[in-house]
């Protein structure tokens, strides 16, 4: 039996869809995060004196075997599978979102200004070219409520709750 050239691509697109792409995608089973920071989290409100970030990866098959290295502030943030999210509360003050350290891909960093008690969500996606795009609150908190949070995260307080800035 002799295949068409032109059929080879489709053939090989049923076959990822039917092993279930979304999860098989994943290095492994994602880190859980502690069960007070993942409640937290899905609040989607940052305590008083404190601003949110989110860096949520989509599902992709660009990079998708391998975790992606996010960095806030030049320090290491955690890392994100297909599918996840990470979240940390930050101060109000101006910060550097870094996606670096990824093999094939050239580094991003996107500045930003935190503000008190506001939500700040961004898009991290892998290609040639590392990117970071904000998303507005709304499909930022949609997005939150489809994708898991990465355990991976250096900023999981774990369960206690962090000082207050001031305090």
């Amino acid at each position: 039996m002799k295949i068409s050239a032109k059929l080879i691509p489709v053939l090989c697109l049923v076959v990822l869809a039917s092993a279930g792409c979304g999860t098989s995608l994943r290095t492994g089973p994602l880190k859980m995060p502690s069960d007070a920071f993942a409640e937290k989290a899905r609040e989607c409100r940052p305590p008083s004196g404190w601003a949110a970030i989110y860096v949520i990866r989509p599902f992709g098959l660009e990079g998708a075997g391998s975790p992606l290295p996010v960095f806030l502030d030049h320090k290491p943030f955690g890392r994100l599978l297909v599918g996840s999210f990470l979240y940390a509360e930050i101060a109000p003050r101006e910060h550097f979102l870094e996606l670096a350290e990824f093999k094939g891909a050239e580094n991003f960093s996107h500045r930003f200004t935190a503000q008190d008690g506001k939500c700040h969500f961004f898009h991290a996606t892998v290609g040639f070219r590392l990117k970071l795009e904000p998303l507005p609150e709304a499909q930022g908190r949609r997005l939150v409520n489809q994708y898991d949070q990465s355990g991976d995260n250096q900023l999981d307080y774990g369960r206690e709750s962090p000082a207050l800035p001031g305090k």
